[in-house]
């Protein structure tokens, strides 16, 4: 791998790595500002940062993905959670686990998972 003006090269392509600068930027205005970027926004947000409004452009892509994969990890660790909460007052130290009694009481969580998602989606986009 090869260093070359704050890009990385692997193969024939480059990855920009942004500066601390950058991606404190890009966070505060994804956290605090909006996390679906106007053209006028994403174009002053380029210029102020010394990058493409294409770059800007893929790093909210990418940022929005990270976030939905983030809710998705903990949407189901709540689930695996409540499933843990719900069993537990019914098991004795002693018993054994019947591993297919607690599978059946697993609700069908990548359906709802993705109809939450879906949902979350399009309430941050009306917004």
């Amino acid at each position: 791998m090869h260093t070359l003006s704050g890009k990385t090269r692997t193969k024939d392509k480059y990855r920009v790595v942004y500066t601390d600068h950058q991606r404190l930027e890009l966070e505060k205005e994804f956290t605090f500002v909006n996390k679906y970027i106007t053209i006028r926004r994403k174009s002053e947000l380029a210029a102020t940062l010394g990058l493409s409004e294409r770059q800007v452009k893929i790093w909210f892509q990418n940022r929005r993905a990270k976030e939905r994969k983030q809710t998705k990890k903990r949407i189901e660790e709540k689930t695996h959670l409540d499933i843990y909460n719900n069993l537990a007052p019914t098991l004795q130290p002693q018993d054994p686990i019947d591993h297919n009694s607690v599978i059946s009481n697993i609700p069908q969580s990548s359906h709802m998972m993705q109809r939450f998602l879906h949902e979350e989606e399009m309430k941050s986009e009306s917004n």
